[in-house]
């Protein structure tokens, strides 16, 4: 081969490569977009729903073992229990306005995870604002339907009881997966060092579970973001003097997804202060990401209490 064929061929290689690179990226462009407007799209029609008092529309767009995730219950399972849920709620309270805002979209393969802000004035209530996630499923015709829902308030609600329907409300009772589901040992590894790390109340040993970028959406408050503001979270929440008398943490639920896992977690938590004992039980939903050195880590994490806080 002489030299100047062979510069040719290195030049149409390389001129190839980026042709390759370029027309990946803007199909990886083309699919967000598409993703995003019919992420748009559906929640529209779920703002709609409420408005109207009407879940009948938008039924078809849950899995049928579809899961929420809200201050005040337990998880509540199932598009049919969904479905009791919020024909309860829309019963009670009367929409004025209604507006969601979707501040980031992770594509993680076999999940899309939405992640947002809502603001709801009412007729007969206070506004009320909060912090939402959206986790939907990819279906074989290119459509998406909803896996999971998980919405808290950025603030404490004072009529509360407004917001609760009795029959989700029920402490756990078992430690039981959902359905008897088998639950990768890594998972329940992950749940009981964190157990251990309660009952330490260990600051440093807490922060080794989430990444540096980090969003923790915690109860009655707008995002916890980056290592930095999660350690001063958990150095002012650890200094109160508590003792966990007993704490039992576990996976409901998961789905695996291309870097890690949604999971899916109820917790309850038996301590005692000076002169005083208590129990604290509540859901997170969680995305844990694979790092590079094959451990888990917390990427995205939203929490709620089953009791008033």
């Amino acid at each position: 081969m002489n030299k100047s064929l062979g510069i040719l061929i290195l030049l149409f290689a390389i001129i190839y490569g980026c042709d390759n690179g370029n027309a990946q990226s803007k199909k990886e462009t083309q699919n967000r977009i598409a993703i995003e407007s019919r992420i748009d799209e559906l929640n529209r029609k779920l703002i709609e729903a409420a408005k109207t008092k009407n879940f009948e529309p938008v039924e078809h767009l849950y899995t049928n073992d579809a899961l929420l995730l809200t201050e005040f219950h337990t998880i509540i399972d199932g598009k049919r229990d969904i479905l009791k849920f919020y024909n309860t709620i829309f019963e009670r309270h009367t929409l004025k306005t209604y507006k969601k805002t979707t501040k980031e979209i992770l594509d993680l393969g076999s999940q899309i995870l939405e992640i947002g802000t809502f603001t709801k004035t009412f007729e007969n209530l206070k506004e009320q604002e909060g912090k939402y996630w959206n986790i939907w499923t990819p279906q074989k015709n290119g459509d998406l339907k909803l896996q999971s829902e998980s919405y808290g308030y950025f603030h404490k609600i004072d009529d509360y009881k407004s917001q609760v329907v009795e029959e989700f409300r029920k402490l756990p009772t078992t430690t039981q997966s959902r359905n008897g589901k088998l639950i990768p040992p890594e998972l329940l590894a992950y749940d009981a060092y964190t157990e251990k790390i309660v009952r330490e109340r260990n600051v440093e040993k807490a922060m080794s579970l989430y990444q540096k970028d980090a969003d923790y959406y915690g109860i009655a408050k707008q995002s916890i973001h980056g290592l930095d503001d999660l350690t001063s979270y958990y150095e002012d929440y650890y200094k109160n003097p508590v003792t966990i008398d007993s704490i039992s943490i576990w996976t409901y639920d998961y789905k695996k997804v291309n870097d890690g896992f949604i999971k899916y977690v109820k917790f309850h938590v038996e301590w005692t202060v000076p002169e005083f004992s208590g129990k604290t039980s509540g859901t997170n939903t969680v995305y844990w990401r694979r790092q590079a050195d094959g451990s888990l880590k917390r990427k995205r994490l939203i929490g709620f209490h089953i009791d008033q806080f």
